[in-house]
């Protein structure tokens, strides 16, 4: 299987080009080791599991030609193993003590509450912005600057930096192992780009219509959400948003997160059409499972594989 290096989330049985990046896909073996790096694993794959702690051992790997690591494709190499310990991860008891020490709230009841109340948003928030990229891929007419998806673009090269730079790699060296230039990057990710552009443009529309506000509390609550992503103080996240002038930002993507979870609310599970044919052209509508026919009330259709949505 292959996968993304930036997002890992994308799998695929074939090589390809990532739909979220546009970068090529690497096997997944070679995936988590940023590139074309060996695993600690390898020496069991090779007959090594035997070993003992402190233990020197060499053994040889052969490498496809299509290995991401050019140094290594093609080739035979001999590694000197040094086994330095073996660990084993112990699973703390879930309960309130557990709840304390990685949380703020007291009891683990507390804790499951809120984590469950922050995955039904998440959930609201992608059955949003499906119905709303779907709204905007039949919106061509809505025409976006090319500086505007331009932007959109780089702000996306900006975050796959960043994570790379966390994990101590160069941006500019992953581009040139991936075999890719930022501009040509860039124009490939224009069409997505794009649609992510009316998709804005749609929500702050809906926005204005339905006079949504964000309060202090609604920023304070995006910057924590992204403060615990990152492993990092809340406070520090929130002196650099400001010095940087980003708050304003945070508070239009709460803002358009909160729309997204307003449009959930009208998505109405409905039936697929049938094909219209000439025995069946005086068909019903489809129906939702309200019993309402679709298309009669503020229900937001979204398309999936198993109809619509």
């Amino acid at each position: 299987q292959y996968t993304c290096p930036m997002h890992p989330e994308v799998v695929s049985d074939r090589p390809g080009q990532c739909p979220k990046c546009g970068m090529t896909l690497v096997p997944r073996s070679a995936a988590g080791d940023h590139g074309g790096g060996v695993h600690a694993s390898a020496g069991h794959e090779a007959g090594h599991g035997d070993m003992m702690v402190d233990e020197h051992r060499t053994f040889d790997i052969s490498f496809k030609d299509d290995y991401p690591n050019s140094d290594m494709a093609g080739r035979t190499i001999t590694f000197a193993f040094h086994l330095k310990g073996i660990k084993k991860r112990e699973v703390p008891e879930v309960d309130d003590d557990l709840a304390r020490e990685v949380s703020s709230f007291s009891t683990l009841e507390e804790l499951k509450a809120d984590i469950r109340s922050r995955l039904e948003r998440a959930f609201e928030i992608s059955v949003g912005n499906r119905a709303v990229f779907e709204l905007s891929g039949k919106r061509t007419d809505i025409q976006i600057p090319r500086a505007f998806s331009r932007n959109i673009a780089f702000h996306v090269l900006e975050n796959q930096a960043r994570q790379l730079a966390s994990a101590g790699i160069r941006f500019d060296e992953f581009l040139r192992k991936q075999g890719h230039r930022i501009e040509d990057l860039i124009e490939r990710m224009r069409p997505d780009a794009e649609a992510a552009a009316r998709a804005e443009m749609i929500l702050d529309s809906i926005g204005n219509l339905e006079n949504v506000q964000v309060t202090d509390e609604d920023v304070e609550r995006e910057l924590r959400t992204y403060a615990t992503s990152q492993g990092r103080e809340y406070e520090e996240v929130r002196a650099e948003f400001e010095q940087a002038e980003r708050l304003e930002a945070v508070r239009n993507d709460a803002r358009r997160q909160a729309v997204l979870v307003r449009i959930a609310g009208k998505v109405r599970v409905v039936q697929e059409a049938p094909p219209v044919t000439e025995a069946s052209e005086a068909s019903e509508a489809p129906v939702s499972e309200s019993g309402d026919e679709a298309g009669t009330d503020d229900a937001f259709p979204v398309t999936s594989p198993l109809g619509e949505a």
